[in-house]
Formats: C-alpha cells, sequence, structure tokens
C-alpha cells in the first residue's frame, strides 16, 4: 500500500513538472498585446456534430485588458432547446507536433452538469497568453500563426452530444490533422504583436 501511495505522488510531481516546463506565449512580452493582423478579422465557425448538424457557433475576438491582450471565445446554441454543459478550448503557436487526443484542448470550462435542466445558451471563456502553448516564445508573434481547436458537450433535451467547430471545407483557414477523424478541424488565426 505504501509503495502504491508513494507512485502515486511521484507521478503527480512529475506530472506537475511537465505542467510547468510548457513553455507558452507568456514568456514573450511583445505578445501582451498581440491583435488580429487583419483588422476586420473576426473568427467565426459552426458547432456541429459528427453527421453534420448544426447545433451553433464559436466566435473568438481579442479581448483587451488592463496588463494583456486575451482571446475571448463565446460559444452560442442555435435555440433555447439546446443548452451548453462543457466548453473546451486550445490555442497553439507552430508546434512541431500539434496535439490531436485530449491535449489540444488548454482551457476547459463546466457550464452545467450533464442531467440537470440545461438553458444556458451562450457561455464563453478567455485564453490568455499562459494558455497558448508554443516550442518557442519567439514564435507567438511570428509566422506561422496560432492554431485554434473548439468543442462543447450540448444538452439537446432528449440527449448529451459533442459538438466540434466546423467551418466550410473550402476555407483555407482550416484544416484536419487526424484524417481518421474529419469532424476534428483546427483553424488558424492571424495575429500580429503590437510595437510598444
Amino acid at each position: 500500500m505504501m509503495r502504491v501511495v508513494a507512485l502515486a505522488v511521484f507521478s503527480l510531481a512529475l506530472l506537475g513538472m511537465a505542467r510547468s516546463a510548457r513553455v507558452t506565449c507568456a514568456a514573450s512580452p511583445a505578445f501582451a498585446r498581440f491583435e488580429y493582423a487583419d483588422a476586420d478579422f473576426l473568427f467565426t465557425a459552426p458547432l456541429k456534430s459528427t453527421n453534420g448538424t448544426e447545433y451553433g457557433t464559436v466566435t473568438l475576438a481579442v479581448n483587451v485588458r488592463q496588463n494583456v491582450n486575451c482571446f475571448a471565445a463565446t460559444f452560442r446554441t442555435r435555440t433555447a432547446a439546446i443548452g451548453l454543459l462543457r466548453l473546451r478550448v486550445g490555442i497553439f503557436g507552430a508546434l512541431e507536433d500539434a496535439p490531436t487526443g485530449k491535449d489540444r484542448f488548454t482551457r476547459r470550462k463546466r457550464v452545467a452538469k450533464v442531467g440537470e435542466a440545461v438553458t444556458v445558451t451562450k457561455a464563453g471563456l478567455n485564453i490568455c497568453p499562459s494558455s497558448i502553448i508554443v516550442d518557442d516564445p519567439f514564435l507567438c508573434c511570428q509566422r506561422p500563426n496560432l492554431d485554434l481547436y473548439a468543442t462543447a458537450l450540448i444538452s439537446t433535451g432528449s440527449k448529451v452530444l459533442r459538438v466540434y467547430m466546423r467551418s466550410a471545407d473550402a476555407d483555407p483557414s482550416c484544416r484536419t490533422p487526424n484524417p481518421g477523424k474529419p469532424f476534428r478541424q483546427v483553424c488558424t488565426l492571424p495575429v500580429t504583436c503590437l510595437q510598444n
């Protein structure tokens, strides 16, 4: 029993060290005041189930705060009969091996518990530089641009299902990293860093 507890504590310590060793855009002072490269750019994509049914949208904007800019992701359902349960967003920059599993989400938010009567049709979360993982912080302000993943767990009243950000197939800013899971997309965010 003692060995199991010691092994569990050691494993948690290693996990904590691995998470703290991640490099994020917070290490790039210039990124504190990033903005979209195109002033007219506002990212919006539909949220669809694996069979292509659209249940809502996810919109990304730049949230200007006192000390640092953050992305603000807003999830909306199409009707009041569809409720939001959980939100997940991941933003990465210039990674050699972009994640394709559960680790592609760096921010999560629970809006309601599964089984509760869900009435929330709009909810959001912020993704600040400390949540944007990169191989090199210098690349936060350089090309290639940031990659966005987004998904939500929703309730339709009769069922609970996962919906994914899924832009038009012709959209050149979005791609499917795993051909075996075509409903999982990653989209590119054109950002630039402000001088001073």
